[in-house]
């Protein structure tokens, strides 16, 4: 009874973390279709939710969703514009550096630290002309 009640409480406090995150709540959908996509994005995200907890604990990591959160909440993707005298403009796209923390997390999630990696955007105001590298 007590690992029901546990659990039950974990998926509240979940799901009270995904309305916030996300923008889930407050609800004012009139349409049944939006209620219907609402609903689906919500369970959609709690299982995602579910399967790197699980993830984690298979790696012995036991973290509620709001620890998991916090500690994943200062590595940020992020962009540098920098405009050029010749009217283009470069857009620099980068991942900030993982904690230690953050990459104890993305070594038991078999992922890296920035998998989307370094990009680098031209985009020529003249003439309308984007060119695209990436590491």
């Amino acid at each position: 009874m007590w690992t029901t009640y546990t659990m039950l409480t974990e998926i509240e406090a979940t799901f009270r973390s995904l309305k916030t995150d996300l923008g889930l709540r407050p609800v004012y959908h009139h349409k049944e279709d939006r209620v219907t996509g609402h609903l689906f994005i919500t369970l959609l995200a709690y299982h995602l939710v579910h399967t790197l907890r699980y993830q984690l604990k298979q790696q012995g990591i036991q973290l509620s969703w709001d620890s998991i959160h916090n500690i994943m909440s200062t590595q940020q993707r992020i962009t540098i514009t920098l405009p050029t005298d010749d009217n283009k403009t470069i857009y620099l796209r980068t991942t900030t550096q993982a904690e230690a923390r953050q990459k104890q997390l993305h070594a038991a999630l078999s992922i890296k630290p920035d998998p989307i990696g370094k990009s680098k955007t031209i985009i020529d105001n003249k003439k309308s002309v984007v060119s695209f590298e990436t590491n």
